[in-house]
């Protein structure tokens, strides 16, 4: 995560469970408006954001990168 912080990083994606995930302040993604787009009500999908002003009060969607 520090890598990612001091890389001047927008945000940081995972996917796993919000309680837990919480505590390192990552946040789900569809309650600051970046939706998956493989299941866009996901709960487990989790951001950390380094830099929320870019985000531009926007909505974004997430992709998988291809295979």
């Amino acid at each position: 995560m520090a890598l990612a912080e001091n890389s001047r990083a927008v945000l940081a994606v995972i996917t796993g469970f919000p309680d837990y995930y919480s505590r390192f302040c990552f946040v789900k993604g569809k309650e600051v408006g970046i939706s998956y787009q493989a299941d866009p009500e996901a709960d487990y999908f989790l951001v950390k954001l380094f830099q929320p002003e870019a985000l531009d009060g926007r909505d974004w969607w997430f992709t998988d990168p291809p295979s």
